[in-house]
């Protein structure tokens, strides 16, 4: 798509009516119905100005958790949407919404992390034992505060840190100030986020096609250099997982018409893959939520997945590790089953 103007916010052909509306002579004159309080127009700016006012208290929050980690002699690393509150990128940060604060800490600092927390005012909120063999801590929240707060010892699950190990995050990261946090170069924020969608969401195995992942993942790819674009695609090939860069581009190009430079060579199964995706997305939502369920569980109560979780080889995995992972589950989720079987849960 030659000629878009990729100097307004967001990528593709709304670039160029968001630049022209800009001019005064251009604007339309605002609807009588415009100042009716039931207007629909009307409605949605109130519910984002309470948006705004919520990601106002979300940044007062991080702000005196950055002080707490300076007080712990602790810089943690900001990831997914928590990132974006301390180091914007673009105006379209704004409409991101987010569950939680999601920071990165070096595995011999969590505990003094957590201790620092603690000492705050900040709870945790569920059973740490479940845990205990997982990428992150146990959830802690605090009373005056709108977020809940997780930290991570490792950046992805094992499965997708083959693609991006912690090692890797952490030679990648700059900080945001001298006293501030730590955070990924853009492009390579990109491509954890979507390596937590495609690998350790299993979406890419699953064929789950996540707007809002790709919506943030076009954001930041129509700022991406030339030098980027080569760094991820090298990554991504060297890993022997560029289909999933190509199938995962091949989407953003559909639905927001971002241009990804190599997709021409992309390959047919990469190609094949993004069809499927985009043919799956409507067909029946039940459908899709039961693979899903399906595959969770089969992940769960794999060997190996039971073997690393109780520190045994597979081999000795027995009933009793079956039966214990099942409570386990289900004390992890309490009164949440209902969302996790319906699909209604919180933003990442």
């Amino acid at each position: 798509m030659a000629g878009i103007d990729r100097s307004r916010p967001g990528p593709g052909r709304f670039a160029a009516a968001h630049s022209r509306l800009e001019q005064p002579r251009s604007r339309p004159p605002i609807p009588r119905s415009f100042t009716d309080d039931r207007h629909v127009s009307v409605r949605l700016q109130r519910v984002y100005s309470l948006h705004l006012d919520y990601r106002r208290r979300q940044q007062t929050q991080l702000q005196q958790l950055r002080d707490i980690f300076a007080r712990a002699n602790i810089t943690p690393l900001l990831l997914k949407g928590v990132r974006y509150l301390a180091e914007p990128d673009g105006d379209w940060r704004e409409a991101r919404a987010m569950g939680d604060f999601d920071m990165l800490v070096h595995p011999g600092d969590a505990g003094r992390a957590q201790a620092a927390l603690i000492e705050a005012g900040y709870r945790s909120t569920s059973s740490p034992a479940p845990y205990r063999s997982s990428h992150h801590l146990a959830p802690l929240e605090h009373p005056g505060h709108p977020m809940s707060l997780e930290l991570h010892v490792e950046a992805l699950i094992p499965a997708a840190q083959r693609l991006l190990s912690s090692h890797q995050v952490w030679a990648l990261a700059t900080r945001t100030g001298p006293d501030d946090f730590f955070v990924l170069p853009p492009a390579w924020h990109a491509l954890h986020g979507m390596l937590h969608h495609q690998v350790q969401d299993r979406g890419h195995a699953l064929r789950k096609l996540c707007v809002k992942g790709l919506w943030e993942w076009s954001m930041l790819a129509s700022r991406f250099t030339p030098d980027d674009w080569s760094a991820l695609k090298d990554h991504m090939a060297a890993a022997g997982a560029l289909d999933v860069l190509d199938s995962w581009s091949m989407l953003a190009d559909r639905l927001f018409r971002l241009e990804t430079p190599w997709l021409t060579d992309g390959s047919a199964a990469a190609r094949r893959h993004a069809e499927r995706t985009l043919r799956q997305a409507f067909g029946p939502y039940w459908r899709r939520r039961i693979a899903q369920i399906a595959d969770e569980l089969k992940l769960s109560f794999a060997r190996e997945t039971l073997a690393a979780r109780y520190d045994v080889s597979p081999a000795e995995i027995s009933l009793a590790h079956v039966g214990r992972n099942l409570v386990e589950l289900a004390k992890r989720h309490q009164g949440g089953m209902l969302r996790r079987l319906t699909g209604s849960g919180r933003q990442s």
